[in-house]
């Protein structure tokens, strides 16, 4: 249900100023202040910690494994995506995917020392990829008559596209606008998009007929305002643990960053499902959504760091092997969107080969399981040989 700004009552209101005064905070932890930064310490790469390793890799297989895993009866409808509105393991699978991008992402564009040139380089060899992908999936989709679901992302737009701009806009923010905290950008956005859609845009992505380029991909273009303010939360929180340089007490500025994150996010997911009545959207990526994909992707984070330092506290002598990722995690995170592409790759080619649907359920888990060693098995080798 839409509403109007006149039920922006002072209990929603309160609940905006306390996010962004919370993520104003969060923007200010700074991991080298006062007597740490006597204690500093360095890590080769940002993004390789054992929590935030094994973070990306359950969630890219996951991702990956359920792009096929769905086109298959033996998956629980329960789990598929909804059409319009609603929670389920997919409709957090694009969000999750977009987290988990903009998380390593946080370190790179906020680089000082870095002049814009380079970063435009850096982001333009990142974005080539998927921006190319998605052109051959737009022409291998249309030729072959390939099922596509258009109220999706649109006729034309894909989800590789999205993930292209989102990170072509925040290289922009960090470089344009450094200064400003993706957090804080983040909320002003999705309280616009709220408004907007609140003034008759989600009608329009809903019902408008498709007329022109615009409209024909309506989905696509206007979902990605929700979908950049989930890689800005994320690129904030990066930022923030997973800095170059670390101090002594990195743990802790873990914890309450993560802590704080995690109760913000489902505060604001309760006032907006309870109190707004504003219910999840994947397709819309509205305010609902967003908070719901941080609240989920930061919980997961926050236990994973938690098991990562109990266990790095019990076994001290084993610290540094320990901080040693298994070599299909650093894989994962390394090759990310190469295990998304071959994973696209391969769903298609198996459902122009096969009736997915008349497939028994134990045929159909060896032919995930194969397929699951197949992508596991592309970016280990790959990774390999790099």
């Amino acid at each position: 249900m839409s509403i109007t700004i006149t039920e922006w009552t002072l209990t929603i209101l309160a609940a905006q100023i306390a996010a962004v005064l919370g993520f104003i905070a969060l923007a200010l932890v700074n991991p080298l202040k006062g007597s740490a930064a006597k204690k500093q310490t360095k890590t080769a790469v940002s993004g390789y910690v054992p929590s935030s390793v094994a973070f990306r890799a359950f969630l890219q297989m996951l991702t990956v494994t359920a792009i096929l895993a769905v086109d298959f009866s033996v998956f629980p409808r329960r789990f598929a995506k909804t059409e319009m509105y609603g929670t389920s393991l997919m409709d957090i699978g694009t969000g999750a995917f977009i987290f988990s991008s903009g998380l390593v992402s946080g370190p790179r564009i906020n680089q000082k020392n870095v002049s814009f040139i380079a970063k435009v380089i850096k982001t333009s060899q990142i974005v080539i990829f998927p921006v190319l992908f998605g052109v051959l999936r737009i022409a291998f989709v249309k030729s072959v008559n390939y099922q596509e679901h258009v109220s999706e992302y649109g006729v034309h737009w894909n989800f590789f596209f999205t993930l292209a701009c989102v990170s072509l806009l925040a290289t922009l923010h960090g470089t344009l606008f450094s200064r400003v905290s993706y957090a804080f950008t983040a909320v002003i956005i999705i309280i616009g998009y709220e408004i907007a859609l609140a003034r008759g845009l989600e009608q329009y992505i809903i019902s408008a007929p498709r007329v022109d380029i615009i409209s024909m991909n309506r989905e696509g273009i206007c979902s990605m305002a929700g979908y950049y303010c989930i890689f800005l939360i994320s690129a904030e929180i990066g930022a923030r643990i997973l800095p170059k340089v670390q101090p002594f007490n990195m743990g802790m500025i873990r914890f309450k960053v993560l802590t704080a994150t995690v109760g913000m996010s489902f505060l604001l997911y309760l006032v907006c499902t309870l109190h707004l009545d504003l219910q999840v959207s994947r397709r819309l990526a509205n305010a609902s959504y967003v908070f719901w994909v941080t609240a989920v992707c930061t919980s997961l984070l926050a236990g994973l760091f938690v098991v990562d330092h109990t266990l790095s506290r019990i076994f001290k002598n084993s610290a540094e092997q320990l901080k040693d990722s298994p070599v299909l995690f650093q894989s994962l995170n390394r090759y990310q969107l190469v295990a998304f592409i071959v994973a696209n790759i391969l769903t298609g080619l198996l459902n122009l080969s096969i009736n997915t649907l008349q497939v028994s359920n134990v045929y159909a888990m060896g032919i995930l399981f194969v397929y699951a060693s197949i992508v596991s098995s592309s970016v280990v080798l790959l990774n390999t040989w790099k």
